[in-house]
């Protein structure tokens, strides 16, 4: 009786392939008493699918659920860090993260300008937390001013209010990137601290553009799965 399953073609690039796959997946089959689809199946998930429990096990599972997309998953990925690290928490395991959206942001803009229905603009929330992490920068000029995370501050606080003042203007090309620089150079300073991440999750949603490819898809998950294993598993 024909099945209304979901089926796919497999073809085998050889005969020999043919046969040691057909002997293996016998084997298993008699073992667990299965039949060969299961078996194909359950094989192609756990090749495919991370299985940490956690952080790139549920974000990969919705993207290709397609539920969501690769936008969507690293900016739910800062909107959690955010509520997990307090005011100066210390130093964060996400940076790989940030390094990837930096590397997804290149090219991306930001246009300030845009109002919604109401007048309100949508870059109010990441202006008014990307200044807190202005004076986070400030913070440590006044408070350590020979150290090393001061010296880098003080270069980048200027840039970082730069930004700030683009926003303000309403700038119609505010480069997504520059964001995420002015973190990763200040990542001691800056990559336990909850403002971070406030302020990337907006820039995440506002760029005008985020790569949704293979290659982006892949990257994400190679990312989400190293941070899991940083964190022994989740």
């Amino acid at each position: 009786m024909p099945t209304l399953k979901p089926k796919r073609t497999f073809v085998y690039s050889s005969d020999n392939a043919r046969r040691a796959l057909e002997a293996a997946l016998a084997d298993r089959c008699e073992v667990n008493r299965t039949n060969m689809s299961q078996e194909i199946e359950g094989i192609l998930i756990d090749a495919l699918v991370p299985h940490d429990g956690g952080l790139a096990e549920m974000a990969m599972t919705r993207i290709y659920y397609g539920q969501t997309g690769v936008r969507d998953e690293v900016s739910t990925a800062f909107c959690d860090a955010a509520a997990v690290y307090d005011w100066d928490t210390g130093l964060s395991d996400l940076r790989p993260l940030v390094e990837l959206a930096a590397r997804q942001s290149l090219g991306s803009l930001i246009d300030a300008s845009k109002e919604e229905d109401d007048g309100s603009r949508p870059v109010y929330h990441l202006k008014t937390c990307w200044d807190s992490v202005c004076s986070r920068l400030h913070h440590v000029c006044e408070n350590d001013p020979g150290s090393r995370e001061a010296l880098s501050a003080a270069v980048d606080e200027g840039v970082a209010r730069d930004l700030s003042r683009a926003l303000e203007g309403g700038n119609r090309g505010v480069e997504a990137r520059a964001f995420f620089d002015v973190v990763l150079r200040n990542w001691a300073v800056l990559g336990g601290f909850t403002y971070t991440y406030r302020s990337l999750m907006d820039v995440v949603e506002l760029a005008d553009e985020w790569p949704e490819t293979a290659r982006s898809r892949e990257d994400l998950k190679s990312c989400l799965c190293s941070v899991a294993a940083a964190r022994g598993g989740e």
